[in-house]
This record gives structure tokens, C-alpha cells and sequence, in this order.
């Protein structure tokens, strides 16, 4: 079994993913919800939402996911990781935009979580273009975004006897949950096949 993406098979004017954006962020007081370990913001009217990125238009509300950096702590610090989207074939935002960006951001976490702003004693904004010089691959979580009307590549290939697992291939959707699935499918139908043999 080897692990490798089935991009091949995908049409050639396949549009690639919009770009992940971060920012990092510390706090001196734990104030964020004990045992709660991340928080999600969506604008009312997603997919209008997500139309204005696929367009190149940066919106006036973004959706976010604010993440703990690690498990629940007692001493300060405590970091977090927020992401959001960039519009198409944005890896950069000028300083304008970032603020406008930021701000908005910071005003959604505290109407959820009173006094994040006043706590917050770092943030730093992560570029997709930082991203790749710091980790040497892209900030995209997938590479290719498929057509809802187009269906993935079975995880396995007849022609090559390959097993294909990952975002590329097998049930729909562009998340972690999926990769892991198409791993399952993969296994699922590897022992399939080598109990008919």
C-alpha cells in the first residue's frame, strides 16, 4: 500500500483550495472555557461567505476556528491558533486589512469570551507566505477544491494495484475526518481483496 494523492485523475482546470491564514495568540489569564478546546465562528449566509473568497473578494465577516495550542494549563501563558481563509490567490494582506481582519476577530471571540482582548498580551499574524518559508509546504488544507459535481477517485487503482488515501480520493468532503476515512476504505477494501485471493 503506498500513500499518494490521485490528482492525476481530476479535470485539468480543477481550481486550487483558498489559502489558511493564522494567528497566534497568547493570554495572560485562562479565561478561555475549561475543557474546551476550540470555538468556531460562521458568518449567517455561508455560502455567499464562501462565493465572495472563491471570487478574490476579502468580506466584511470571516469565519474562524480558534484553537488551544496545548492541553489546559495552570500557568500562563495560555497560546492559542486562529485560522481563517484568504480570498483566492491571496497569501499576503496589506496592513489595512489585517487590522480590519484582526479586528473583527478579536470583537467575535469577545462577545463569546469577555475581557480576550484585555488578556491578550501576544498576537502575531502568520502569512501563508511565512507558513511555506517556515514549513516548507503550503498552507492549504487541500490542494485541489472539487467540483460538488464531480466524484472523487476510488481509493484504489486497478490499473497501478494502488492504494490512494487522503483528501484526493474516496468519500467526499476536504477535512481531516475525510483523509482518515479513505485510509478506512483502503484497509477496508485491501483485506476484501485478499480474502477473494
Amino acid at each position: 500500500m503506498m500513500c499518494e494523492g490521485k490528482r492525476s485523475a481530476y479535470l485539468a482546470d480543477t481550481p486550487t483550495s483558498l489559502f489558511c491564514s493564522m494567528l497566534l495568540v497568547s493570554l495572560d489569564k485562562a479565561i478561555f472555557p475549561k475543557n474546551r478546546y476550540t470555538l468556531a465562528f460562521f458568518p449567517s449566509g455561508i455560502a455567499q461567505y464562501i462565493q465572495l473568497l472563491n471570487s478574490g473578494v476579502l468580506p466584511d465577516e470571516f469565519a474562524f476556528h480558534i484553537f488551544k495550542s496545548g492541553p489546559d494549563s495552570d500557568e500562563p501563558p495560555y497560546d492559542f491558533n486562529i485560522l481563517f481563509y484568504l480570498p483566492r490567490d491571496t497569501v499576503e494582506l496589506s496592513e489595512r486589512q489585517l487590522a480590519t481582519v484582526k479586528s473583527f476577530i478579536f470583537a467575535q471571540i469577545g462577545k463569546v469570551i469577555p475581557n480576550f482582548h484585555q488578556a491578550m498580551v501576544f498576537n502575531y499574524y502568520l502569512s501563508p507566505t511565512e507558513f511555506t518559508n517556515i514549513h516548507g509546504f503550503t498552507s492549504q488544507t487541500v490542494l485541489l477544491q472539487l467540483p460538488t459535481w464531480q466524484q472523487k477517485p476510488d481509493v484504489f487503482d486497478a490499473k497501478t494495484g494502488l492504494y490512494h488515501l487522503g483528501n484526493s480520493v474516496g468519500p467526499p468532503g476536504d477535512h481531516a475526518g475525510q483523509a482518515v476515512l479513505s485510509a478506512q476504505w483502503a484497509v477496508d477494501k485491501l483485506l476484501q481483496q485478499r480474502k477473494l485471493t
